[in-house]
């Protein structure tokens, strides 16, 4: 069943979703037609401002902490100068966005966490801020975050880390695949070998971004440096590759990269498991109810499967990975 409720400040509707099934708490709900100067925000990665404005046509789910999802808990809307934050706690939520050409709909559906013994309930909270735009939002959504313990401000953050001062109002460059090694579903055989830059040309894109282009904050990501490249053989990372220079030539280009006033990182995954991986273990994936695996994409390693979150972390930590 579905119900609604309000406080001072919202509307709050809660459902409880049968067992094995998604339902719509909304469907359709809050339109935001065009030429009303109106918009939806959805926090994927560092944000998405989608117009009600223009002829795209879709619709778009937005899993809660799902891979390109809501990475946080909430949503903002702005129809004719005024503002609505939703809001809601439970991971089992999955707003969608529709958008035709009379404007934006939304819709939130739910479901029972997956082997859950008895119903669950949740809840969602609509909330009008009144006359502002997406400023208004951020800091509704803040405040609604710091009651709940899950805000910190980037100067406390600094406090802790005194890196991270370098990267206020910096760009973010990332050399997305140094090693571009393609390999077949089962992670047997190699398709296709290609590399983009060296460690030494790493270093000198950070010099050119430095001296010639005038960037003087950034955090400077090299991908595929590990021993397979770009996304093969995780979850182990070292040595760095040789195609590309090896350990010695990768440490020098990072300390070129760091003597520019960077951020030197380095792009890992512990997420992903590859059959050809040293450390391969079925028991580390995540298991089905039927106790099969858990297949993830069909990256450039090949056929990627999913590790659970305690195996995850045990991985990371080991000795030549993050501590190395």
């Amino acid at each position: 069943g579905v119900a609604v409720t309000t406080n001072d400040a919202s509307v709050i509707i809660t459902a409880t979703p049968p067992d094995g099934k998604s339902i719509k708490i909304l469907e359709g709900a809050f339109a935001i037609p065009q030429n009303v100067g109106g918009y939806a925000l959805v926090p994927v990665r560092e944000g998405l401002l989608i117009p009600a404005d223009g002829p795209a046509q879709f619709s778009r789910q937005f899993a809660t902490s799902g891979y390109e999802g809501c990475h946080m808990n909430m949503l903002g809307f702005l129809k004719g100068g005024s503002a609505l934050l939703v809001t809601w706690d439970d991971p089992y939520v999955t707003p969608e966005i529709s958008k035709n050409p009379q404007g934006l709909t939304l819709s939130m559906l739910a479901r029972r966490p997956p082997h859950a013994k008895t119903p669950t309930t949740v809840s969602i909270n609509f909330t009008p801020l009144g006359k502002g735009d997406w400023n208004l939002i951020a800091s509704a959504y803040r405040q609604a975050a710091a009651a709940k313990g899950m805000a910190t401000t980037l100067q406390n953050k600094a406090s802790r880390n005194a890196e991270l001062k370098k990267l206020f109002g910096a760009s973010n460059a990332k050399l997305w695949t140094c090693l571009n090694r393609r390999r077949n579903e089962d992670s047997t055989a190699d398709e296709k070998v290609t590399v983009h830059w060296t460690f030494d040309e790493s270093a000198k894109v950070a010099e050119h971004l430095k001296r010639d282009l005038g960037i003087d904050h950034c955090l400077f990501m090299v991908g595929g440096w590990t021993e397979g490249g770009y996304d093969c053989r995780h979850p182990d990372a070292l040595p760095a590759n040789e195609e590309c220079g090896g350990n010695g030539a990768l440490a020098d280009a990072v300390r070129r990269i760091k003597d520019l006033g960077y951020v030197a990182c380095f792009h890992d995954n512990y997420q992903d498991m590859y059959r050809d991986a040293k450390s391969w273990d079925p028991r580390c994936l995540q298991k089905r109810p039927d106790g099969s695996p858990m297949k993830g994409g069909r990256w450039l390693g090949g056929r990627a499967w999913l590790v659970c979150a305690p195996e995850t972390l045990r991985l990371a930590s080991r000795p030549q990975n993050l501590p190395e």
